[in-house]
């Protein structure tokens, strides 16, 4: 059965959920990190944690600061099919938006597992979130790599950027829209049966996906890149594992899971691709710096440069 073919699958939402031409349309650069680096922001005991493991700690993002950006990513998906559902080209289509408006606004989504990283290894906004204590990591990787790598292992695990400006929102949410749209309109065509419930809830669903990396824009100058895994891979891990926060005791998993032999002949090594490490500003810099360097090189790292941020410490 070809799911493109509204002749042979005669449900349009699916369609619509596996549609391959839409990727010809795909602002790839809009959505997908492909810096030569990336940055990670942590403490002592973050660092020491990756290095012993070899890997990264994955959150469930519902128990995250950041679990507050669903909601304003639902908001804002909701505002634009309220828009769209009373102008007059969508009048079709009208149904549909407003059952996937009712679908959101109840919606429980599945988690994600999530690990943040930056475009910018010298963060100042990044030192007042993690070095409080005056154990403000920054570690720096190697994202060269553009196929098979500790960030990029599809379809499991990818990174890709978190979307702050609402013009670039917008931009995404409605290619999807317009993709469900078309899909709808030749259902319609063929005499296909539709029910406007099955409709709204897929689209509520694929926009949910779009959102999950959504964030306000005034905290544009993280220039946060997320590294992420949805609950439909979880069977690539090995369990999920639990850890304490701030305020609650959080599900993660660990991206070591899936570097397994075959990853490790791949790459030609079972080390991380850590090429530098930045102490935050701190009273103990120096000697952060040389336990630090002394640390990695015990660990078979003794390549990997140890610096100090270019922040001033301010006590």
């Amino acid at each position: 059965m070809d799911i493109n073919n509204p002749q042979e699958c005669n449900l349009g939402f699916l369609r619509a959920s596996f549609n391959k031409e839409a990727t010809k349309h795909f602002d790839m650069d809009l959505f997908f990190y492909t810096g030569e680096t990336i940055s990670h922001y942590t403490n002592l005991s973050g660092l020491f944690g990756i290095v012993e493991s070899g890997g990264f700690w994955l959150s469930d993002h519902r128990f995250l600061n950041d679990a507050e950006e669903f909601e304003n990513g639902r908001k804002l998906t909701n505002n634009l099919l309220k828009k769209l559902a009373h102008k007059s080209r969508y009048v079709c289509f009208k149904d549909v938006l407003l059952e996937a408006i009712s679908q959101l606004e109840s919606y429980s989504e599945d988690p994600y597992y999530v690990c943040s990283f930056s475009k910018k290894p010298d963060s100042l906004d990044q030192w007042r979130s993690y070095g409080g204590n005056g154990q403000g990591i920054s570690i720096t990787f190697d994202n060269a790599r553009k196929s098979l790598s500790h960030f990029f292992a599809m379809p499991i695990l990818t990174v890709s950027k978190v979307i702050y400006s609402d013009n670039d929102k917008i931009k995404l949410l409605l290619r999807t829209i317009r993709r469900y749209k078309k899909e709808y309109v030749l259902d319609l065509e063929y005499g296909n049966r539709v029910d406007v419930e099955d409709w709204g809830e897929y689209l509520a669903r694929h926009l949910a996906l779009e959102f999950i990396n959504f964030k306000h824009p005034e905290y544009a100058s993280e220039k946060e890149v997320r590294m992420a895994v949805s609950s439909s891979h979880l069977h690539h891990f090995q369990g999920i594992k639990h850890r304490v926060g701030k305020d609650c005791i959080i599900p993660y998993i660990t991206s070591k899971d899936i570097y397994d032999e075959s990853f490790e002949k791949h790459l030609g090594t079972d080390k991380l691709p850590i090429i530098e490490v930045r102490v935050g500003p701190a009273v103990n810099q120096d000697m952060t710096a040389r336990s630090i360097a002394e640390y990695l090189a015990c660990k078979g790292y003794s390549g990997v440069e140890v610096i100090k941020s270019d922040v001033p410490y301010r006590g």
